[in-house]
């Protein structure tokens, strides 16, 4: 468990094993986390409906690295920098269940990405308007999503030459392109189901 007061997420994920969960739990009076680490192993986070939020003095909330595969279920996300989420490297990441209410999930790894069943990824406050960057990535999918409020839904960079899922998600007032390919894609995949207004 990682009550809510504590200061020092990093010191909870170097002392979990691979595959532990790390339980945010409330704390009276502290309505979230505030808190940032660098993840480089297998690692559950729990949210139990509660804030995570990224300390003043780190620009990215979780920074996920080496071959670590995460799951993040069912918080909301708060960073105070341009990425809440920055996965490097080989790393996978599940992002399910979760808000994003400010901050980018930016993806530059060969690992894989789902992010799914998120009620609310709204960057209409951050600095970095984007709410998923992905530039090299493994396989993608991207699913039962609701998008609100922000500059640009999805981008891919120049590396992305990935199996890209885009299904059943939902945008609203997105004030650019909602979705913006900057290079000829090298993959395969599918565009379905969405509702864009």
């Amino acid at each position: 468990d990682v009550p809510t007061n504590s200061t020092n997420l990093q010191e909870y994920v170097n002392s979990a094993q691979p595959n532990d969960t790390l339980n945010i739990v409330y704390y009276n009076g502290f309505p979230g986390l505030f808190s940032s680490a660098t993840v480089n192993k297998d690692l559950n986070f729990e949210g139990n409906g509660l804030l995570l939020t990224g300390d003043f003095g780190n620009p990215d909330l979780l920074t996920i690295t080496g071959s670590a595969n995460v799951v993040i279920n069912n918080m909301g996300v708060y960073s105070n920098g341009a990425y809440a989420i920055n996965v490097l490297d080989n790393a996978s990441l599940t992002y399910q269940n979760t808000s994003l209410t400010q901050g980018s999930i930016y993806f530059n790894s060969s690992g894989n990405l789902t992010v799914q069943n998120n009620a609310n990824m709204n960057t209409s406050t951050t600095s970095y308007k984007t709410q998923i960057h992905l530039e090299k990535v493994g396989d993608v999918n991207i699913s039962k999503n609701t998008f609100t409020e922000s500059e640009r839904g999805i981008y891919t960079g120049q590396d992305l030459g990935s199996i890209l899922n885009f299904l059943n998600n939902t945008m609203n007032n997105i004030s650019g392109n909602v979705m913006e390919f900057s290079f000829p894609l090298n993959s395969v995949g599918l565009i379905a189901n969405n509702s864009i207004s």
